[in-house]
């Protein structure tokens, strides 16, 4: 019996090698996301600690130390700001790799399509010859009884 051979396996498997790697790298963009939001997050708690102590204090007021946290306190602005670019920057390139992505999965499903349909034009044309075959073993055996008889 013959078996079902789809002539395009090969590009199927390049276009599955291409969608996988993708998901690498919308993972890896992902991650990346991930990574400056604790960063973020990191620096904002870092900023709320600094102004608690601010607040807290109390007594004679050391100039120099005010000055030092001032100037702390305009650093971990500016890591904030640049992190927020850095975070939109990161943003649009995994929307971009999840662009490729999804173009990627549909070629691989056009590709499935197509093989799932040949193949069931394959299986659909093996049933009908098998069923002629029948017919013809049948017809065959049916027209010897008529002449035996």
């Amino acid at each position: 019996m013959t078996r079902f051979k789809f002539r395009l396996a090969t590009l199927l498997k390049l276009r599955e090698t291409e969608r996988d790697e993708r998901r690498g790298e919308y993972m890896e963009a992902l991650r990346a996301v991930d990574v400056v939001r604790s960063q973020q997050a990191s620096l904002e708690s870092e900023l709320e600690a600094l102004r608690a102590a601010r607040r807290v204090q109390t007594g004679v007021l050391n100039v120099d130390l005010m000055i030092q946290s001032s100037q702390h306190e305009l650093l971990l602005r500016a890591q904030v700001d640049l992190l927020d670019k850095q975070s939109a920057d990161i943003q649009a390139e995994a929307e971009r790799r999840r662009a490729k992505l999804l173009e990627a999965d549909r070629a691989v499903k056009v590709l499935e399509k197509l093989r799932d349909r040949q193949s069931q034009r394959f299986t659909e044309e093996l049933w009908r010859q098998e069923g002629q075959a029948l017919d013809e073993v049948s017809q065959s055996q049916a027209s010897q009884r008529s002449m035996e008889t």
